[in-house]
C-alpha cells in the first residue's frame, strides 16, 4: 500500500494485511486486477482516489462533514486501539505512520513494532468484521455496542443512532 507519508513525505510505510483484508483484496482483484491500485483514480491511472472522493462517498451515504470524514477512520481506529488498552501507544502511532515528536527519541527509536502491529491488524479486522453495526450506519440494528476485553480493562464503545456520535466509556 502506498502510504499517505510515502505520497507526501517520501517515507516507506509497511502495513500488515490481516486475513480478513486479504480475502477482501482477493475479491476486489476480480474487479480491479488489471489496475495498478485497488482504489485507483478515474482521472489518472497513475494516481489513487483522493481524500475528497472518499468524503464525497460518505456524504452520499448520509454523513455530514461534522459526522465523518475520510481521515476520521484513522481517528476512530486510534481511539478504539488506545481505549482497549491491548496495544502499546508507540505501536499504534507507528501503525498510523506517525513519527515521534521528540527528535532525539525519533533518532534512536527506529523499531517498527512489526510483530505487535501484525497482531493489532488481525484483532482490528476481527472487531470490524464481527461488530453489530447500527442501522443509522449500515442498516442492521439501532445501535452498536463494541466490547473489547483485556487483562487490564474493559471498554464499551457505543454508536448511538439518534445522536450519531461515538461515546466511549471505560
Amino acid at each position: 500500500f502506498p502510504s499517505h507519508d510515502k505520497l507526501t513525505m517520501k517515507r516507506d510505510h509497511h502495513i500488515p494485511i490481516s486475513r480478513g483484508l486479504r480475502i477482501i483484496l482477493e475479491e476486489q482483484k476480480q474487479l480491479t486486477g488489471k489496475l495498478q491500485y485497488v482504489f485507483q483514480s478515474t482521472i489518472s491511472e497513475s494516481k489513487l482516489i483522493s481524500e475528497n472522493t472518499v468524503n464525497k462517498a460518505l456524504r452520499q451515504m448520509g454523513f455530514s462533514k461534522e459526522e465523518m470524514s475520510s481521515h476520521g477512520f484513522r481517528g476512530s481506529a486510534s481511539s478504539f486501539l488506545n481505549e482497549c488498552g491491548l496495544w502499546q501507544p508507540d505501536a499504534i502511532e507507528r501503525a498510523l505512520s506517525h513519527t515521534d515528536k521528540s527528535e532525539i527519541r525519533r533518532a534512536y527509536n527506529r523499531t517498527t513494532y512489526w510483530d505487535e502491529r501484525v497482531r493489532m491488524a488481525e484483532w482490528w479486522s476481527e472487531q470490524l468484521a464481527f461488530a453489530p453495526w447500527g442501522s443509522g450506519y449500515f442498516g442492521i440494528e439501532n445501535s452498536c455496542r463494541h466490547i473489547c476485553n483485556s487483562n487490564r480493562r474493559h471498554c464499551n464503545i457505543v454508536i448511538d443512532k439518534d445522536s450519531r456520535e461515538n461515546i466511549m466509556q471505560t
